[in-house]
C-alpha cells in the first residue's frame, strides 16, 4: 500500500490519468481531433492523413499512460510526454484556457522526468 502512496507514483497516477483520458478520447470521439488538427498548420505539414495521426495520438497516448502505470522507462516516457505536451501547446494555442491545462501536464511531465527513476 505504501509503494501507491509515493510521491513519484502520485505524479505518474496523475499524468497518466490525463494521456488516457487523451487516449480515449482519440479512439472514442476521433472527430474532436480531427477538427483540431485539420484547422492547424499541422495539416499541412502531416505526411499522413489527419484520421492516421489521430489514429497515432490515439496509440501513443495509451502506451504512454500504461508505461507511466507500470512504472517503466519512467524518465524517458516523461521526457517525450513533455516534447508531446509542447507540441500540444502549439497545436492548440498557448493563449486559450486549455493552455493552462496543458502547463499543468508540462509541469508533471518535466517533474517525473527530472526526478522520477524507473521503479
Amino acid at each position: 500500500m505504501k509503494k501507491f502512496l509515493r510521491i513519484s507514483f502520485l505524479l505518474r497516477l496523475g499524468l497518466a490519468a490525463a494521456f488516457l483520458a487523451n487516449s480515449i478520447t482519440a479512439f472514442g470521439s476521433p472527430d474532436e481531433f480531427k477538427e483540431l488538427i485539420s484547422g492547424s498548420f499541422l495539416a499541412g505539414i502531416l505526411p499522413v492523413s489527419v484520421a492516421s495521426f489521430v489514429l497515432f495520438i490515439g496509440v501513443s497516448d495509451l502506451l504512454v499512460a500504461i508505461l507511466l502505470l507500470i512504472g517503466k522507462k519512467v524518465s524517458w516516457v516523461a521526457f517525450y510526454a513533455s516534447l508531446w505536451i509542447i507540441g500540444v501547446m502549439f497545436v492548440g494555442g498557448i493563449m486559450s484556457t486549455d493552455a493552462l491545462e496543458h502547463i499543468a501536464f508540462l509541469c508533471l511531465a518535466v517533474a517525473i522526468a527530472v526526478y522520477g527513476r524507473d521503479e
